[in-house]
């Protein structure tokens, strides 16, 4: 995908919609900046969430905290958060610039997605490079119950649906997929005019 870099292939555990956001974005930063976004993280566990916390809290005192979510109160962990950085594409460097960090933050506000560089305490910046992407939803609506989060966790879709056209008929599935009608487990081909 054009703009984004995504070497550790993060981001196919990305709920889908906050995937296809986020390459809109790195189109978009591109674009205006010259500038792709690499990833370098997306869909944590509720473990992976508490050793994020735990830094600067826990071990590693001398480092500064990374993160304001415990363990499954993340929204990495609903695989609707991506962390990316600003990267020179021709050197590979990565820029800790806070005006390019605004650039991505802005498109990616205008898009409908949360910042993280408004975030306060984490300094100048805020936590510039996380992009959450959840348009008018809060986290306790994905996961009301912050012990059963990692089987939420589990369930994320990760493809885009097949078509918008499924329909469920007394326990019966039926769903018309690119030209091919699906009832229950038998396969009709069907034409689409």
């Amino acid at each position: 995908m054009l703009g984004v870099q995504d070497p550790k292939q993060l981001l196919q555990a990305v709920h889908w919609e906050a995937r296809r956001a986020f390459e809109q974005l790195a189109q978009r930063f591109r674009a205006q900046t010259g500038y792709e976004l690499r990833v370098r993280s997306g869909r944590r566990s509720c473990q992976e969430q508490a050793e994020q916390y735990g830094i600067g809290r826990t071990y590693n005192l001398g480092s500064p905290t990374v993160t304001g979510a415990r363990g499954c109160q993340s929204w990495h962990v609903l695989g609707r958060a991506v962390d990316a950085d600003p990267v020179q594409p021709q050197t590979g460097k990565v820029s800790a610039s806070c005006e390019l960090a605004t650039v991505a933050g802005q498109l990616w506000e205008q898009q409908g997605g949360v910042w993280g560089g408004r975030f306060p305490g984490y300094g100048p910046c805020g936590d510039q490079g996380h992009f959450e992407w959840h348009p008018g939803l809060t986290i306790g609506q994905f996961c009301p119950d912050w012990n059963n989060c990692e089987a939420v966790s589990r369930a994320i879709q990760t493809q885009a649906p097949v078509s918008p056209a499924a329909w469920a008929l007394g326990g019966f599935a039926v769903a018309l997929t690119a030209g091919v009608l699906v009832l229950g487990h038998r396969r009709v081909r069907a034409r689409l005019r």
